[in-house]
């Protein structure tokens, strides 16, 4: 429950950014694509759309996402949105649980293409 409400008040503080910050709101206009931040067993979801410098948003899986970003649990999401970050415990987190240096998150599409090259 606490995941789909950080994911749902993303959308307004994504676009109150956009009317606080001007070159926020101008880089808004620069691309359209849709986002998905999701659980990976695709039980919790909500998918951003940004279009010319607007921000849509709906809950549930976009299969057609252009970028994904997936976390292990809605219980990890929650804590890695969620301030204040602690960066040992998510590296400590993602060690015991065998996840590695990924920490329990997988991002997809062309944002982890650029990345790896």
């Amino acid at each position: 429950m606490k995941f789909s409400l950080i994911l749902y008040g993303l959308l307004y503080f994504m676009r109150l950014a956009a009317l606080f910050y001007p070159s926020y709101r101008k880089r808004l206009k620069e691309k359209n694509f849709t986002a998905q931040l999701k659980t990976m067993d695709e039980t919790i979801g909500r998918y951003y759309t940004f279009k010319d410098g607007k921000i849509l948003s709906g809950r549930g899986i976009k299969p057609d996402a252009e970028v994904v970003v997936s976390f292990l649990s809605a219980e990890l999401g929650a804590r890695l949105l969620m301030p204040p970050v602690d960066q040992l415990e998510q590296i400590e987190w993602g060690q015991a649980n065998g996840i590695d240096d990924q920490c329990g998150i997988r991002v997809l599409g062309q944002l982890a293409q650029r990345r790896a090259q």
